[in-house]
């Protein structure tokens, strides 16, 4: 970036924190940002697309140093002697935070605070995860891997909220003691959600039943979501081949695919309006989170392989493990087809169903690229012979009690 770029962007910030200090974000405008930071709207849409970039962009350049991978032990500004590491990130976080504490407490306001500590949760995440794969930071207790981060970021976001309440004031022995005091309360709630759930696991073939009703209470959409796509599943294996017995199997296993949302916090799971990109990020650890909790789970053969692999695409853009081609296990490329069609084929709070035609474009189009080739073409083939009828399925599911009928 040479000097007029980074002259741009430092008026573009600047502009831009000063109207947050004087108005809220939801009525700040480009053509405020334009005007307050006098330059052309060439010029502003050369380094930004919308004010929300512009805030996403100033806290990744604010977090930078935070998050720097160079962070020593003996990088702690004598803010804590603490040799602890997980004690030494929080206080080398809060003295930044402190450091510019007027700056951030107006970023910290409103709406441009969620998209502020959104950012912060994905930077910080990737902190943790350069911490966890070099072995300089290890998970405590027995949660899952990917839940013990989310419970551990949540935690300092709290802790990091509350400490600006204080004025930033209070001593770093009585932070640490807030901070794991709320490591505790995040941990006991999803140990508890966790230890739910494997209890059902440990019923045997019931459970599967118990399971998805334990996902349908906490999410009515999601729930509905994974009959549907169950069904789906089941019809394109049948045709591709699968013995009644396999294709039985299949629908357990498509009925959890999305299981791993259980751990999703509620205020992204039941956002009525799109996620933004971090918390998208989150969204998608609900793949490894559901294969990790299905993991010991042996009555549904391949089960953990739907939850883990249905995010996965053919060309290998995909997550979680950017698999492609046939090194997708089977039911991930299955159950793909079926939860991508369910999501085209709902209704959103923020869109309405897709169309038919609109739908069927989609999946061919997804042929060799998001879908198994020999699959999609199976699933269209479905769909023209009405064999696949979104309304009829929807319609079927409306009068069925879905917490007590699993065929």
């Amino acid at each position: 970036m040479d000097r007029r770029q980074q002259k741009t962007r430092k008026a573009v910030f600047d502009a831009f924190e000063k109207l947050i200090a004087e108005k809220k974000y939801a009525d700040i405008t480009v053509k405020d940002i334009i005007e307050a930071a006098d330059i052309g709207r060439t010029t502003f849409y050369a380094h930004f697309d919308t004010k929300d970039s512009v805030l996403e962009e100033l806290c990744a350049e604010l977090f930078d140093h935070i998050f720097d991978e160079h962070l020593t032990e003996e990088d702690t500004h004598d803010f804590s002697n603490s040799e602890h590491s997980e004690k030494h990130m929080l206080t080398h976080i809060l003295y930044h935070l402190k450091e510019d504490k007027d700056r951030f407490s107006r970023l910290f306001q409103g709406e441009s605070g969620d998209i502020f500590w959104n950012r912060f949760a994905l930077l910080f995440r990737g902190h943790l995860r350069k911490q966890l794969d070099s072995g300089a930071w290890k998970v405590r207790g027995k949660l899952p891997e990917d839940l013990y981060v989310n419970v551990y970021i949540s935690s300092y976001i709290e802790t990091a909220k509350w400490w600006f309440t204080h004025s930033c004031s209070e001593r770093p022995e009585k932070v640490e003691s807030y901070f794991e005091e709320m490591m505790c309360t995040a941990s006991d709630d999803t140990n508890e959600e966790l230890r739910l759930a494997r209890q059902q696991i440990a019923l045997g073939n019931e459970s599967v039943l118990a399971m998805a009703k334990a996902l349908f209470l906490k999410d009515r959409n999601t729930g509905e979501h994974c009959h549907r796509v169950a069904y789906y599943s089941a019809k394109l294996a049948r045709a591709y081949g699968f013995s009644q017995k396999e294709t039985d199997n299949i629908k357990k296993a498509a009925l959890l695919h999305d299981i791993g949302k259980i751990a999703i916090p509620d205020s992204i799971l039941k956002k009525p309006d799109r996620l933004t990109p971090e918390e998208y990020e989150l969204m998608k650890t609900h793949t490894t989170s559901g294969a990790e909790l299905l993991q010991g789970f042996t009555m549904v053969e391949h089960v953990s392989e739907g939850a883990l692999y249905h995010h996965e695409r053919y060309d290998g853009k995909g997550y979680p493990k950017g698999l492609s081609g046939k090194a997708i296990p089977l039911y991930g490329r299955i159950i793909a087809v079926a939860d991508t069609f369910d999501a085209m084929t709902a209704d959103r709070v923020y869109r309405n169903a897709l169309d038919m035609e609109q739908v069927v474009s989609e999946i061919k189009n997804g042929r060799g690229t998001q879908f198994d080739p020999e699959l999609d073409d199976i699933f269209l083939s479905l769909i023209g012979s009405g064999y696949i009828n979104p309304k009829k399925t929807f319609e079927m599911f409306r009068h069925r009690d879905l917490t007590e009928d699993i065929n």
